[in-house]
């Protein structure tokens, strides 16, 4: 097998992963319901790191 064979199979065996999924609610296990609110709180914890930090400036530091 040649090198660019090896390449293209690794790389259609990686092509599925992160990617995103749909499915409906109604069709949803257990462990689906539990990756839903893994990944609910996956997105709460990114979304408080990326909130700005706001300096107050006060007078007596002027």
């Amino acid at each position: 097998m040649g090198t660019s064979n090896r390449k293209s199979r690794k790389h259609a065996e990686h092509a599925g992963k992160n990617k995103d999924v749909e499915f409906a609610m109604e069709n949803a296990n257990q462990e689906d319901l539990e990756a839903l609110e893994r990944s609910r709180q996956a997105d709460q914890r990114q979304e408080k790191r990326q909130q700005p930090i706001i300096s107050i400036e006060h007078d007596d530091c002027r």
